[in-house]
């Protein structure tokens, strides 16, 4: 399959933190990428998870009794 060159703009520390972690994994950023436009094309849609954080996890532990 031939290559082309995609430019896209994002912020200058979402492109370090997406290049470290893809170091971090041993994977080129240019896979992760691909990965999701072929996961967007195949679905049609933007798919993410949503995970939450530790402040997010203390609230809802917090409200957690109030529950009925």
């Amino acid at each position: 399959m031939a290559k082309t060159v995609l430019n896209v703009k994002t912020d200058k520390e979402v492109k370090d933190q997406a290049q470290q972690v893809a170091k971090e994994l041993g994977v080129p950023l240019s896979t992760v990428v691909n990965a999701f436009l072929k996961q967007f094309i195949k679905d049609r849609a933007v798919l993410f998870s949503l995970n939450p954080n530790h402040k997010t996890i203390e609230r809802y532990l917090d409200s957690a009794p109030r529950v009925k």
